[in-house]
């Protein structure tokens, strides 16, 4: 049980408080009663999103049982399907677009102060993602059309210059550090793409960082999307994961994470850095 003992334990010493501590009632007399104290249960509903062509779920049971075990509830649906129960909607590699239908029913999540998990790796197909652009714009983030590879070899694992180490930047005070990333191990995210931050008008109440970026060694080669995007980026540090979460939109919040393979069955272990993150982003969903 070590995983979720670290997990829990970083999440009081972030909050400082207990959860399940009420404070104590003052009865009729004056006196202050007894303090007690109550259990509260988080509840953990995910929902899979099978809409715009995600990656098959079965590809995933590895991490949909660690999260089991964990105490979430997996369920699998259309955007449609999202309510104000579900803590936290999964988007998965969408190799689709959002239907203009599909993006309204997600700003109704939202709108509750859903939360999104996004994983959007690099795509070859010469898909414009537009109605997920529109979507993103209130949350200041932008993708881009990219897949990074890097040109220091000491920053690449097995050989492979796709294979990109991350370097740390920040997080979300309240975020509880699940295992490999309470230990401060390395991610490496393969076939990544990148992502940015816009000002809109929105900027003054989203609270937004990068969590994990590229070293400026790194190259964002253009990769899929609209060919009137045909940018490289080089010579400075890339996005491949990081948070905004709106004020202004009942605290609804995205995790933006530009890679997605190192979930999927043969390569998904709590002892992966970049796994870690996704559970410490996912319990942040759930605690705050």
């Amino acid at each position: 049980m070590k995983r979720m003992t670290a997990l829990f334990c970083a999440c009081l010493l972030l909050t400082g408080v207990c959860t399940g501590c009420k404070e104590a009632p003052v009865d009729s007399s004056g006196t202050t009663a007894p303090e007690t104290t109550e259990p509260v249960t988080l509840s953990r509903n995910l929902c899979y999103i099978t809409d715009c062509e995600t990656t098959d779920a079965a590809q995933l049971s590895e991490f949909r049982a660690q999260l089991t075990e964990d105490g979430y509830t997996w369920t699998e649906g259309g955007f449609a399907d999202l309510t104000a129960d579900v803590d936290a909607a999964v988007l998965h590699a969408p190799s689709a677009d959002l239907t203009k239908e599909e993006m309204d029913a997600l700003n109704l999540y939202m709108s509750s102060g859903g939360h999104l998990l996004l994983f959007l790796p690099a795509n070859e197909a010469e898909t414009r993602y537009k109605y997920l652009a529109q979507f993103l714009e209130p949350y200041c983030m932008s993708v881009d059309y990219d897949r990074i590879y890097e040109t220091d070899n000491s920053r690449t694992q097995n050989g492979d210059k796709y294979d990109v180490q991350t370097n740390f930047i920040a997080r979300p005070d309240d975020m509880p550090l699940y295992n490999e990333a309470l230990e401060g191990g390395t991610a490496y995210f393969n076939d990544a793409r990148s992502f940015h931050f816009v000002y809109q008008d929105h900027f003054s109440t989203v609270k937004q960082d990068v969590m994990l970026q590229t070293a400026a060694t790194a190259v964002g080669e253009p990769c899929g999307g609209p060919e009137d995007d045909p940018l490289t980026y080089e010579g400075k540090t890339l996005n491949v994961m990081g948070y905004a979460r709106s004020e202004s939109n009942a605290n609804s919040a995205i995790v933006f994470v530009g890679a997605a393979n190192f979930l999927e069955n043969g390569n998904y272990s709590t002892e992966n850095t970049a796994a870690a993150w996704v559970h410490s982003a996912l319990e942040w969903f759930i605690h705050f």
